[in-house]
């Protein structure tokens, strides 16, 4: 599956490309920037986890690794059609629950606008002490560091 997005003056191109090999399926990430100006690159996620049991999962080798607790960004960007919703608002959607986060809006007040929440000045860069870390389902971390390698260990 290939995502792409590009910006209206055709400068900026980001491609999202998810790849399902025999035992592995691969994230890349691919920013083309043919413009003047700089662009940073604030997020990205490159890998997928499916675990069986969530409260016995851990990450092995991430020691010294420097992240920020930060909720995952909300994007508009998805697979499914702008106006699909659009379409399928009065029926039921089988559709909706599959990208979960994605094009959710703020439906409590009647705002049509996209969920957002800012709390850049409460975020404070950390450093992962030991080797050993569990994962769990409340967790979401930006590493800004990481090590080439780690293991993942799901019992």
């Amino acid at each position: 599956v290939e995502l792409r997005c590009s910006s209206t003056d055709k400068l900026v191109n980001v491609r999202y490309l998810i790849t399902l090999e025999k035992d592995i399926l691969g994230s890349e990430i691919i920013v083309a920037n043919s413009g003047p100006s700089p662009i940073q690159l604030l997020s990205s996620f490159m890998s997928h986890l499916t675990v069986s049991t969530p409260d016995a999962v851990y990450a092995v080798g991430l020691e010294r690794a420097n992240y920020f607790n930060k909720p995952p960004l909300r994007s508009e960007f998805s697979i499914i059609p702008p106006d699909f919703r659009k379409k399928s608002r009065g029926a039921s959607n089988p559709l909706r629950g599959l990208f979960f986060g994605w094009n959710r809006r703020n439906e409590a007040d009647g705002n049509d606008e996209p969920v957002t929440k800012d709390d850049d000045d409460s975020e404070k860069e950390e450093e992962e002490v030991d080797n050993y870390l569990q994962l769990t389902e409340k967790m979401s971390r930006t590493y800004t560091y990481a090590p080439r390698r780690f293991t993942i260990i799901d019992r």
